[in-house]
C-alpha cells in the first residue's frame, strides 16, 4: 500500500542532465528557491545544489557565503558543507533573489524561468505616522523579496502606495 502512495521525483543527476549541467564540472552550481527573512536571523536563502560543494566563506555570483544551514522547522543547524541535492540555507546573501542561479564559475548556466502570476487585486496602504514611511518601505522590500509576486506601486493622483498581490486574502497574509 505505502508503495503506491509514494511519489517519485527524478534524482539530482536526471535533473541536471535535463537542464544541460556538466556532471563532470567541478564548478559549484546552486539554484535559489526561495528567499525569506525570519524575526532576528536576518536574509537567509533556500537553496538546491546542483554539482559541487557549497561551503562557508566560499564566492557564489560575487557573493560571500556568510554560512550555510540546515533548516528543519524553526530550528536551524550550521552545515560544514552541502553537496548535489540537498536543499540548504544559506546567510546574508544580500542582492541574491529566489530564482538567481548561484555559481562558483565565470557565468552561471541560464536555467528556465518559473511563470508566476500577475497581481490582480490591489490595496491602498499608508504609514499611520511620517516616522514609521521608512519601516513601511523597508517591511514592503522584504515582503517583495519573499514572494515576487507581491508589487508595489505608487498613485501619483491618489497620493497613496498600492499593494497588489493576488487577493484580499493574499494580502492579509
Amino acid at each position: 500500500l505505502l508503495k503506491a502512495l509514494r511519489h517519485e521525483t527524478p534524482d539530482v543527476a536526471t535533473t541536471a542532465a535535463r537542464l544541460k549541467l556538466d556532471p563532470k564540472s567541478s564548478d559549484t552550481i546552486a539554484n535559489v528557491i526561495k528567499t525569506y527573512h525570519p524575526p532576528n536571523a536576518g536574509k537567509l536563502s533556500l537553496v538546491r545544489v546542483w554539482s559541487g560543494q557549497v561551503t562557508e566563506g566560499m564566492s557564489l555570483n560575487g557573493v560571500r557565503v556568510a554560512g550555510v544551514l540546515r533548516l528543519l522547522g524553526a530550528q536551524s543547524t550550521k552545515a560544514n558543507a552541502a553537496g548535489p541535492g540537498e536543499v540548504v540555507a544559506l546567510a546574508r546573501m544580500e542582492g541574491i533573489d529566489s530564482g538567481t542561479v548561484l555559481s562558483s564559475g565565470a557565468a552561471p548556466p541560464a536555467f528556465p524561468k518559473i511563470p508566476l502570476p500577475n497581481p490582480v487585486y490591489g490595496l491602498a496602504i499608508a504609514a499611520q505616522n511620517r516616522n514609521d514611511e521608512v519601516k513601511l518601505s523597508g517591511a514592503l522590500h522584504r515582503l517583495m523579496e519573499e514572494d515576487p509576486t507581491l508589487s508595489v506601486e505608487h498613485n501619483a493622483e491618489l497620493q497613496e502606495q498600492v499593494l497588489w498581490g493576488q487577493g484580499d486574502i493574499h494580502l492579509q497574509i
